[in-house]
């Protein structure tokens, strides 16, 4: 287990689960996290060279029109009816895809490195892994070094507020089966899947800017997912999100009222119901 500045891993975490940091070849930050006894111990390692030749992440790029231009940073605009920030990112319209009949990817980027392969611009420098977190090559937000992060406005206009989606994105990968599904996969992988959240949400939280830390899930094309490989994301953002801001007050609100912890009451209150549903049925 490396040496991290906020994570601390408990004590099964310390027995079962290996961290391998590393960096991949234009700067992004990526990690293998094993379960795998033989990678546990160390009698084995991972690959940590990324052997692909790619440019610093934030360098400037090529336009449509052959010019040099600027990275393509993530923004954040205002909406002046709700006052939320919105993010987008233009840049993300060159990610490969690879699910759906919209595919642009002949490969896919978030397998293990297949030698021999014609493809090779995966994101895992290893021929195997079990679980996987890495910074997302086409992110909806990022800091970028050198960048101004003030608020600014879209054609002079007040009404339009606009600055830098100065937030973080990171993928995770729960298998290196391109095919299957999260609830195929055993509970110890399961379990090495919510130490990558504890990890990233622990490292994240402590970095400038961020807000709010948000680990999600989603599988298939219908709702938006272009690449076809079980994977899951940590969005990490410069605003603490509209829905999340009045969940807290109103956790706030239970607390001030009944001295209790409202997500801790509602889990406990659920599994009540639920023995009750039982007895009732056995009865």
């Amino acid at each position: 287990m490396g040496d991290f500045v906020n994570y601390t891993p408990g004590e099964y975490a310390k027995e079962h689960i290996r961290i391998t940091p590393t960096t991949l070849a234009d700067g992004r930050d990526f990690f293998y996290l094993d379960d795998d006894p033989e990678y546990v111990s160390g009698v084995k390692t991972r690959e940590l060279k990324d052997p692909r030749q790619l440019p610093y992440r934030f360098s400037n790029q090529l336009n449509a029109a052959g010019e040099e231009v600027p990275y393509a940073a993530p923004e954040m605009r205002r909406d002046p009816l709700t006052g939320d920030w919105i993010p987008m990112a233009t840049a993300r319209m060159n990610r490969p895809i690879t699910a759906g009949p919209g595919a642009t990817a002949k490969g896919n980027p978030l397998a293990a490195r297949k030698p021999g392969d014609p493809y090779q611009d995966g994101e895992v420098p290893d021929t195997d892994y079990n679980v996987v977190v890495f910074e997302n090559r086409f992110p909806s937000m990022v800091r970028v070094p050198g960048r101004s992060e003030a608020v600014e406005y879209v054609n002079g206009n007040p009404l339009w507020e606009k600055k830098l989606a100065a937030g973080r994105c990171e993928v995770i990968c729960f298998d290196p089966d391109e095919n299957g599904l999260p609830a195929d996969l055993p509970v110890s992988r399961l379990r090495t899947v919510v130490e990558a959240w504890a990890f990233r949400t622990a490292e994240i939280s402590k970095m400038e800017g961020i807000e709010q830390i948000f680990p999600f899930e989603n599988h298939g094309q219908e709702i938006g997912v272009s690449l076809a490989h079980p994977h899951g994301q940590v969005y990490c953002y410069p605003f603490i999100a509209p829905k999340m801001e009045a969940e807290l007050k109103q956790t706030e609100a239970y607390h001030e009222k009944t001295g209790g912890n409202l997500l801790k009451d509602l889990m406990n209150s659920e599994i009540e119901a639920g023995e009750r549903i039982v007895m009732r049925n056995h009865s």
